[in-house]
């Protein structure tokens, strides 16, 4: 596959991120053995070995602080880089909010205000003093359930396994109650797991240390929990200032105003033209696309040098721009804190993650991307949270009430309000209470200005796997209705729908183009959750067959059929790797064709090995919110056939670009996937397919069940195991395997097995 111009332009583009990422993580590392060091004190008083310290900093095994800390998605809106995002990071998953490298550095210096409930109005007393008195381990005896008081390393693991599998292993084999489960950096380095009391812990460490697991045998021991990131920075930090080290840069980049720092940190391109904006983000794509080239040439090196004979193999065409580039957010989350400058009580946007030395909120003012009406909404309970006598959540000490605001908007006119409440120690009747206050104030009193048509009431809390926080309605009706593509579709509050409605229906007309969707084709809505694609694109083919893990949704998809007429369609909820055929044998005869739109973790192992050896399949359309993460799942559908691989592989032949995200670096990307079938492709004069699709089995072989595990992240199935330690290092690993197979099969071995593999054609 020959590269273009763009591609080696991109290519050098890359190596230069690469080179500027090597520098950052040197500086990374330098600042993770200070803090180190500055730990080592307390490492020696509280008996915790230092080198648990050393393997715990810069862990995202688990946040301590934000133990129950949920940015209230519980769909595929957590694929979309909405503003909470950067506002508030999932605390259970302990993963960075991405903001600029200046916001991150500002705030670190930000206020931070105390959680202790004060007058109404008042802003709480700066919590320095409170904060001076914790250490970065105190988290661990507040009294609160933390799994890291419960936490092992296990050591000596295979050189191949996944995540979800060994996870498995911990659960249905050993019959043991885990809560997490984090890889170390390195294959095989080892992996922390979490349990939930000692009792377990002690348990694990008997049934583990030892052990011979895919021919390995573990080692056991107790680790240490990870000090509380917000102290162990704000400790760096201190000592930076008092040693005089604060650069220049870092004190001028705190003269910046706070609007500019907030939209630097929410909507980066903010001050980047539009037209370069697009430039930025097709680049981005190809240098995706290269990146995959080169892959797909260690992994199935026959499909590669077929694919190379021909010109324009995969087109990358122009990005589609989006039709509002301001105020086109339909959704967005606030987080309630405190304003880094006067520690008044604010509802805005985090301007860093809490493992970045900040809880600082800043305010909404001039963000380009937030509506005029959402803006005026939030600023309405900003008022009343500072008339409350209940105080923000504080993610330090836990203390608090007020955690955050979910808005969402449509083109009619409704406007959906959801005030996220922990409740402490509060009695019912206190909870019962402060929801009144919050109705009356926006149904009775000044918040009736900004027209809410649906007040709901979240309560906040930790929360158990799988499980999800209910809104209770206040208000109003317990949903809004949206129009798309000229359909009437409702949406529950915590129901996935694109944030950018106009953008949407750009990207559902790309979708079915790139379908080739006719009266003679049946569509397969994989994910579909409340089938907004589907129903899109129902009037353009034979039949819309839809599945969703989650019946709520399913729920949705067939109330919207049935509201917009639409006959032609039904709705499944289960999983996709039990139900795809099933849904194809309900297509009948004709032309199928998936449509695909999983979250930023892409599709797990088991529904790309259905789709592969689920025949009746010859094109996959791959909805990406990061195309970059949906890689794993493009090269899973490419790789040669296997034990673990069946049926001929699909290649990649279009990438639509779609802007549903003006003014950030992100962008939606539809991939085209066709099969690569020898006897439909041979006759139209690809002959040499055959040789690329079943030539290239021996570098894979049935290897892939020792390499590759069971398990892996599922999109519409709410689960994000997606830290699968194999697929981390896809190019190393290509390596690997193709020197163990030569090792192994020596000389002479590929004619042996073409040979058999037509016999057993024959």
């Amino acid at each position: 596959m020959s590269l273009t111009k763009e591609d080696e332009e991109c290519m050098a583009q890359n190596q230069q991120s690469k080179q500027s990422s090597a520098k950052e993580a040197q500086s990374k590392s330098e600042e993770k053995m200070d803090t180190i060091v500055s730990l080592k004190l307390e490492a020696n008083e509280s008996n915790t070995n230092l080198k648990d310290i050393e393997s715990g900093i810069g862990s995202t095994s688990v946040e301590p602080i934000n133990s129950d800390v949920n940015n209230g998605n519980h769909s595929k809106d957590n694929d979309q880089p909405a503003p909470s995002a950067a506002a508030e990071s999932s605390a259970d998953s302990g993963e960075p909010v991405a903001v600029s490298a200046d916001a991150a550095g500002v705030a670190t210096d930000a206020k931070l205000a105390s959680a202790t409930e004060s007058p109404a109005g008042g802003a709480g007393a700066p919590p320095e003093a409170a904060a001076d008195t914790l250490t970065p381990y105190s988290y661990t005896s507040r009294g609160e359930f933390t799994s890291e008081n419960f936490k092992i390393e296990i050591r000596n693991m295979p050189r191949y396994y996944g995540v979800a599998q060994f996870k498995k292993f911990l659960t249905n084999t050993l019959k043991l109650n885990v809560h997490k489960l984090k890889p170390l950096p390195g294959r095989g380095a080892g992996i922390f797991v979490t349990l939930h009391d000692e009792a377990t812990r002690q348990e694990a460490l008997k049934l583990l240390d030892g052990r011979e697991w895919k021919k390995a045998k573990l080692s056991a021991r107790p680790a240490a929990a990870i000090p509380d990131p917000l102290l162990a920075h704000r400790q760096k930090r201190n000592r930076d200032d008092a040693d005089g080290a604060a650069s220049a840069e870092k004190k001028s980049r705190q003269e910046v105003p706070l609007s500019q720092r907030t939209r630097d940190a929410v909507v980066p391109w903010w001050n980047v033209p539009y037209d370069e904006q697009l430039r930025r983000k097709r680049s981005h794509v190809w240098g995706v696309l290269a990146e995959y080239k080169r892959t797909l040439r260690k992994q199935n090196f026959s499909l590669f040098k077929w694919m190379d004979k021909r010109e324009n193999t995969v087109t990358v065409e122009p990005v589609r721009p989006s039709p509002e580039t301001e105020c086109y957010r339909n959704k967005c989350e606030f987080s309630v804190g405190f304003h880094p400058d006067t520690g008044e009580r604010v509802v805005g946007f985090r301007l860093a993650a809490y493992r970045d030395g900040s809880m600082a909120v800043a305010p909404l003012d001039d963000l380009p991307h937030v509506s005029e009406r959402m803006r005026k909404a939030a600023g309405l309970f900003q008022r009343h949270v500072r008339e409350s006598k209940y105080a923000p959540f504080n993610a330090l000490t836990h203390e608090g009430h007020w955690r955050q605001l979910l808005v969402r908007t449509t083109r009619g006119g409704d406007l959906l309000l959801s005030a996220q409440f922990h409740p402490q120690q509060l009695t019912d009747q206190d909870i019962s209470a402060a929801q009144e206050e919050l109705r009356v104030f926006m149904a009775d009193g000044p918040g009736a200005e900004a027209g809410v048509t649906s007040l709901l009431w979240q309560t906040a809390g930790r929360l158990e796997s799988g499980q999800e926080r209910p809104h209770q309605l206040l208000s109003g009706s317990p949903h809004i209705t949206e129009t798309l593509c000229g359909l009437q579709l409702r949406i529950s509050p915590d129901a996935f729908f694109q944030v950018n409605t106009a953008a949407a229906e750009v990207l559902y007309d790309a979708v079915g183009e790139c379908a080739e969707l006719d009266s003679n084709t049946a569509l397969l809505d994989v994910c579909c959750g409340t089938g907004s694609i589907g129903l899109a694109l129902a009037s353009r083919a034979r039949s819309v067959l839809g599945l969703e893990l989650v019946e709520s949704a399913v729920a949705d998809a067939k109330r919207n059929a049935e509201a917009n007429g639409i006959t032609n369609s039904q709705f499944w909820a289960g999983r996709a790797e039990a139900l795809l055929r099933v849904l194809l044998d309900q297509a009948g005869e004709g032309r199928a064709v998936a449509v695909v739109d999983p979250p930023r973790a892409g599709l797990g192992r088991e529904v790309t090995q259905t789709l592969r050896r689920t025949e009746g399949l010859k094109r996959v359309v791959y909805v990406a919110c990061d195309i970059k993460q949906a890689m794993k799942n493009l090269l899973d559908l490419a790789r040669p056939e296997s034990n673990q691989y069946v049926g001929y592989p699909f290649v990649l032949r279009r990438l639509v670009p779609v802007d549903l995200f003006p003014q950030t670096p992100h962008i939606e990307v539809v991939a085209v996937l066709e099969r690569c079938d020898p006897d439909l492709w041979r006759q139209q004069g690809e002959a040499e397919v055959s040789t690329a699709v079943d030539g290239g089995q021996q570098e894979a072989g049935d290897g892939d069940a020792a390499k590759e595990g069971d398990g892996g992240g599922e999109k519409g199935n709410g689960e994000k195991d997606s830290a699968d330690v194999e697929m981390k290092e896809t190019e190393t690993n290509s390596k690997t395997e193709a020197a163990e197979t030569a090792e192994t099969k020596g000389p002479g071995s590929e004619g042996k097995e073409k040979s058999e593999e037509a016999a057993k054609s024959a």
